[in-house]
């Protein structure tokens, strides 16, 4: 269940690299990547009191790749809403004022991931105060979204591209979340608790494979964001 888990994190985690990177203020920018930190050091107490055997037990609940599934599907939908309302004040400037205000809002799932990131980095470190952990736990996350979010830039320059990959991103997030947890039923692994269908696999991959080749092909051709130019610029 944790590896599936982890492949819902590592999408929030890009997801996250390129929402900061759309801040078009840099005092913008430094709430969006101080917010995660604050959140890291107002619960490191909360964290210090988990052991290994709860963690565990959450991480092996039958149903727990399903409601994270739940959660996605959710998060997904609100994440393309609100970028496509970037997208569009970003063109219109008496709404950019407000726009620019989006990226201060964090993924839900990258806010939960942290929290459990930092559970388990209390779990295998010992002899040292929580809450320097805490504050070194903090510093190496903004440190990792400060970089991420600006090697985001250096790899796609062009803002508007950005925003067409973040909502290419929250589609993925959202086909993930839809077909991820049909691949653990089926025939059951020996000596683990997973059961996997290799139909449902097959099947999610292509899909995912479809909108992949679907999404580069409207990239190359800058499709996208010509149609939101002519149509925000009306």
């Amino acid at each position: 269940m944790s590896v599936f888990l982890l492949l819902f994190f590592i999408t929030a985690i890009l997801y996250t690299f390129v929402h900061i990177s759309l801040a078009e203020n840099r005092w913008i920018k430094l709430i969006s990547i101080a917010i995660p930190m604050f959140f890291i050091v107002g619960i490191y107490s909360f964290s210090a009191k988990q052991n290994s055997q709860t963690m565990e037990e959450i991480l092996n609940l039958a149903g727990v790749v399903s409601l994270v599934a739940i959660f996605q599907i959710f998060e997904a939908f609100i994440q393309i809403i609100f970028s496509l309302i970037q997208l569009k004040g970003h063109f219109i400037t008496k709404k950019k004022q407000l726009t620019n205000w989006i990226p201060v809002f964090p993924s839900f799932l990258f806010i939960i991931g942290i929290f459990f990131t930092q559970t388990l980095f209390f779990l295998e470190i010992h002899n040292i105060n929580y809450f320097y952990l805490s504050l070194i736990f903090a510093l190496g996350t903004g440190i990792i979204l400060f970089l991420g979010s600006f090697l985001s830039k250096i790899i796609i320059k062009d803002w508007g591209t950005r925003a067409e990959v973040k909502i290419l991103i929250a589609l993925f997030q959202l086909l993930l979340a839809m077909f991820l947890p049909l691949i653990v039923k089926g025939t059951k692994i020996p000596f683990t608790q997973l059961t996997i269908e290799w139909f449902p696999i097959t099947f999610t991959f292509g899909i995912i494979g479809i909108f992949a080749i679907l999404g580069y092909f409207f990239y190359q051709k800058n499709i996208q964001i010509n149609f939101f130019k002519k149509f925000f610029h009306k």
